[in-house]
């Protein structure tokens, strides 16, 4: 390698490395350190950087030429072990990282489950507890984490059916539609004869990042392989690497403590270890308003494959809303022109499935008066997860919408050839 070679080569270096720790270091003197754990500005530096040194590669191949002879004496190296060094060392780090990422498994996308996710597993969670199940229940509860404070236990005693929560943080259709194929193949011939799903204007979550590992079975042949692909890029990512090792240290630290302030009982229901109300959390609850153009952009086709789904399957399904805080509505919602769009469309759309099919229904519930639901503290615990006791006014409210879709789910298995008993 002659002389101006290996000047390029350490200028190039040098600027590389300038650039990388600028863009790494920024955001992270803007965040603090806490940020920075699952932190999307450093995770887009992670990919940029990625491209970088695909930029930065091609550049040394067309500009250094690679000599046959042995270096001068007084690079004793030759060019192209240490090419092969550097490759062994950097191809070493990242395996090292995705292999340190899987096992800690800070993000639930792997099948390791030896430390405590940095993030809320309910998805994990529930799918043990479902499969553990002897038989299918009658009812399942779907939807986001809205949908928390349904309980199975208070549906039991209200009116003698037998539920499960199955409702997520982040829940939307694409995935919700996966978790429905599951049912139908864990428990052949004992599909859930109502199907409870809260809906919300938010826009639906791209992929499947969140899904179950179990479950990436269960998806098309294209999204299965984009989600391995996916899944196996953020095994090599800082960020996850960063919340590795933040799993890593506290789960071994004598002062151990909940990366959550959730927890799970067996027939899904969710509830909180700290009760109190967070205005906090009110407040960063302010960007999840929706700003939507159309159903169709919110829903796409899935919820027409959930319909078709349960019509299969003979069952009913119920659509709803969730309550708001009044105070956090007033304040954000009732005046938002692009929410107050969005909603009618929303409400129109499923106002229409109802209309078409005998098996849907629909309730918009947004208005904290439709369910006589208690407000501030006593009924949320933010701006629009409820507690326990409106939970249980949610259930009143929806009882005899959910008595009805029974029957009907009852009478179209005891008349229809062939349906599922």
């Amino acid at each position: 390698m002659n002389t101006d070679n290996k000047k390029l080569l350490f200028t190039l270096l040098m600027l590389f490395g300038l650039v990388v720790s600028i863009r790494i270091a920024w955001p992270l003197f803007q965040s603090g350190f806490l940020k920075f754990q699952g932190n999307t500005t450093v995770n887009d530096a992670v990919y940029w950087i990625g491209v970088c040194s695909v930029l930065l590669l091609v550049i040394l191949i067309g500009a250094i030429r690679v000599d046959d002879k042995p270096a001068p004496s007084n690079f004793p190296i030759h060019d192209r072990k240490l090419v092969k060094l550097s490759m062994i060392c950097a191809s070493g780090l990242l395996i090292a990282t995705g292999i340190f990422n899987i096992w800690a498994n800070p993000w639930d996308l792997y099948a390791s489950d030896i430390w405590e996710p940095r993030v809320l597993p309910s998805r994990t969670v529930k799918l043990d507890f479902y499969s553990q199940l002897p038989e299918a229940p009658e009812m399942v509860i779907l939807g986001t984490s809205a949908a928390f404070r349904l309980a199975p236990a208070y549906i039991q005693e209200k009116l003698g059916i037998q539920a499960f929560n199955w409702s997520i943080n982040g829940g939307k259709a694409p995935e919700i539609l996966i978790l429905l194929d599951y049912l139908a193949q864990q428990h052949p011939g004992e599909y859930p004869k109502v199907l409870v799903m809260e809906i919300n204007e938010s826009p639906p979550r791209q992929g499947y990042t969140l899904l179950p590992y179990s479950l990436l079975p269960f998806l098309d042949f294209w999204p299965f392989i984009q989600e391995i692909g996916l899944r196996a890029s953020k095994a090599i990512n800082v960020s996850q690497l960063s919340d590795a090792l933040y799993v890593f240290r506290y789960t071994l630290s004598p002062y151990t403590r909940s990366f959550t302030n959730l927890f799970f009982l067996e027939d899904g229901y969710c509830d909180r270890i700290n009760k109190d109300f967070s205005e906090a959390a009110v407040l960063q609850q302010v960007k999840l308003i929706a700003k939507c153009s159309s159903a169709a952009e919110v829903f796409g086709e899935d919820i027409e494959n959930i319909i078709a789904l349960t019509e299969e399957q003979n069952s009913s399904i119920i659509f709803y809303i969730s309550p708001s805080l009044p105070s956090f509505y007033d304040s954000y919602m009732k005046n938002n022109q692009d929410y107050q769009r969005c909603h009618q469309m929303i409400t129109a759309y499923f106002t229409e499935l109802t209309l078409q099919h005998d098996n849907v229904f629909f309730k918009d519930y947004t208005l904290l008066d439709s369910i006589n639901g208690l407000d501030g503290p006593e009924g949320f615990y933010d701006s629009m997860h409820l507690t326990q006791k409106n939970g249980e006014r949610l259930v009143d409210a929806l009882a005899d919408t959910i008595q009805q879709a029974y029957t009907i789910a009852e009478a179209q298995r005891n008349t229809t050839t062939g349906g599922v008993k």
